[in-house]
């Protein structure tokens, strides 16, 4: 795992005087092991490594014998071993037992296909030096992140945005659409960031970028890596029933992310997909070290779940404690990212992660994903519920709810009442537009939000956002919701959380269910395996029972829910005095009247406040001028 900085400007590097080593320098953190650089008069190549994969000849920028390529590389090619096997059949010689040469050999044998053949996490930046054209390819989720921006005179890559606002030196200015988006989802939905000119590069995709032809300040051809949809008679069964044969696909993909040279932490919660991992690494007799989040109060914590699993396992866990923080220890944390991350859980992320490293472990395996493949999720429940209402009878249910949401009645357990307020506030024609809007961060505030900004550009925008990402084939509706989820809410916030929880302590995250030899598969089972009645995870749930019984047969799991309404009320008097000099506030003065409603009690505040005071902390701990 590494951090990666590609810099070019049309006259020469010294344009951006001595910035360029204090760039990579913030992004150190992602590869503390080792640094490299290689330069020219108008182009650097530059990388940060974490030290995971081959010894130390894997050094990066890695430089082709012709001297005609230069490349670095963030990530992991899982599949590495059998591609360096084919490349060697094809006469192709190695210096190098790791990845990266393997990916430099690849792209020389087959171009860009190459990016097809790679299962794994990665950003991956080749530059012709001959041409001057530089190819950018990311993963297929974006596990790994990269953000670019191009100016008339400059072009600047980066594994985060940091660096590219040091090369620069310039002011930066603050996109208003992407600071309403991340107050109503807790994210900003990627290609756009917080910044006005200053994106992400789409999972999925690759760019070619020509310097010296077509060097424009729009955004460069984005070109999908996986179109194809792979087809049931792919898969061998390799069993005699189909939970045999989901138990070896998943084997094989947990196999293809274990770190060969170091063991590797898991966190382990109560719920099937790391638990999976957990039994399937115990029967391979693979070794690791379990981790487990602990959190105040009884109706979130799953220690005692936990606690069972481990027991059932024969296997030892550590329990990380997660207390509210108080508004010193929140600022410390959000002041550390490098765009703003507004889901909760981040904190717990950052926590175990610090724990993780100070017991020495550099790679960590996570569960993330199974849900948006194997249909994991109740809103996944409440869509298909949703398809089936009548069109007439949504505009009732809308009204029910503004009705249900000033009634004094509480549902304490799960936020239940939330769940239900926003089922029946967010109805809409388009059952995927309704499944989008049940993934906002609040109720009452959004209707509110719209109503006062209803002629403001921004709202606009992002309306129109959203119906954009809805547009797509419906044929079965539950696989186009499971997709939609991975190009928004997995892809722009809950992968970008980890990456950065995990990643400011060097440590490596791994997500067994993201790759592509698991997905690819479970895209070809039929719905019913993946949801049946008002359960879901069906298939999940009947291989865990080889494992560990019934102890995850029923859908008791709580999520990674955190009690937000308490953490919050804890910091009301150090929030008042953060929003009389308030950043957001300067972008949107609409929202003063919504956030002082919310300030004295209107139900489900804790969510809106949650985001305002996040990315308020977030945006007065930058160091460099805001506009």
């Amino acid at each position: 795992m590494c951090g990666v900085l590609i810099a070019f400007h049309r006259q020469g590097l010294s344009r951006f005087g001595g910035n360029i080593e204090f760039a990579l320098d913030s992004i150190r953190h992602r590869g503390p092991d080792q640094a490299g650089e290689w330069r020219n008069e108008s182009w650097y190549v530059g990388s940060t490594r974490l030290a995971v994969t081959g010894g130390t000849k894997n050094l990066q920028p890695r430089v082709t014998r012709d001297k005609r390529f230069v490349i670095v590389f963030n990530g992991e090619i899982y599949n590495f071993r059998k591609l360096r096997k084919q490349l060697i059949d094809k006469g192709w010689d190695f210096d190098t037992d790791g990845d990266t040469e393997v990916i430099v050999n690849s792209y020389l044998e087959w171009g860009e296909n190459c990016f097809k053949l790679f299962d794994g996490q990665y950003v991956i930046a080749i530059l012709d030096v001959l041409t001057n054209e530089l190819v950018v390819a990311r993963d297929r989720f974006g596990e790994k992140p990269a953000y670019f921006q191009l100016t008339p005179m400059s072009l600047v890559v980066s594994s985060e945005v940091n660096p590219i606002i040091q090369i620069h030196q310039t002011p930066v200015e603050i996109n208003r659409t992407s600071v309403l988006q991340y107050l109503l989802n807790w994210y900003v939905q990627e290609p756009n960031t917080i910044f006005r000119n200053i994106y992400a590069i789409p999972p999925n995709t690759y760019t070619r970028i020509n310097v010296l032809n077509s060097f424009q300040t729009e955004q460069p051809e984005f070109i999908e890596i996986h179109k194809e949809e792979l087809t049931r008679e792919y898969f061998e069964v390799k069993q005699n029933n189909i939970v045999d044969d989901f138990e070896e696909y998943l084997t094989q993909a947990i196999l293809l992310t274990y770190p060969l040279e170091h063991e590797p932490a898991l966190m382990l919660s109560g719920g099937l997909d790391s638990s999976l991992i957990a039994c399937i690494l115990r029967k391979e007799g693979l070794p690791f070290k379990a981790f487990s989040t602990t959190l105040q109060g009884k109706a979130m914590d799953e220690s005692n779940m936990v606690e069972n699993i481990a027991t059932n396992l024969g296997i030892s866990v550590t329990k990380i404690p997660i207390v509210a923080p108080d508004s010193h220890d929140l600022r410390r944390i959000i002041s550390q990212t490098d765009i703003p991350i507004g889901e909760a859980s981040f904190i717990a992320g950052f926590e175990s992660a610090k724990i993780i490293k100070d017991f020495g472990y550099k790679v960590a395996l996570l569960g993330d994903g199974g849900d948006e493949i194997l249909a994991g999720y109740p809103t996944y429940l409440a869509t298909i519920l949703s398809s089936k209402i009548p069109t007439r009878v949504k505009p009732i249910m809308r009204q029910l709810g503004l009705v249900l949401n000033r009634l004094p009645f509480e549902i304490n357990h799960n936020e239940t009442k939330d769940k239900i307020l926003r089922f029946l506030l967010f109805q809409n024609q388009d059952s995927k537009l309704s499944h989008l809007s049940w993934r906002v961060n609040c109720t009452f505030a959004d209707l509110h939000m719209r109503n006062n900004l209803t002629s403001n550009s921004a709202i606009e925008e992002y309306n129109y956002t959203m119906k954009q990402l809805v547009k797509g084939d419906s044929g079965n509706l539950l696989m186009s919701i499971m997709k939609l989820d991975r190009k928004t809410w997995l892809s722009s916030s809950n992968l970008v959380k980890n990456d950065r929880a995990f990643m400011l302590h060097g440590i490596e995250n791994r997500t067994p269910y993201l790759t592509n030899l698991l997905v690819d598969y479970a895209d070809t089972l039929p719905n019913n395996l993946k949801m049946r009645g008002l359960r879901t995870k069906c298939l999940s749930r009947e291989l865990s029972k080889r494992y560990l019984g019934n102890l995850l047969s029923s859908d008791s799991k709580k999520g990674w829910s955190f009690p937000l309404k308490e953490w919050t009320s804890l910091i009301d008097d150090e929030t008042d005095q953060l929003m009389k000099n308030s950043v957001i506030l300067e972008f949107f003065p609409e929202l003063e009247e919504v956030f002082h409603q919310r300030q004295i009690g209107i139900k489900g505040s804790h969510r809106f406040k949650w985001a305002m005071i996040t990315l308020e902390y977030w945006l007065q701990t930058r160091t460099y001028p805001i506009y």
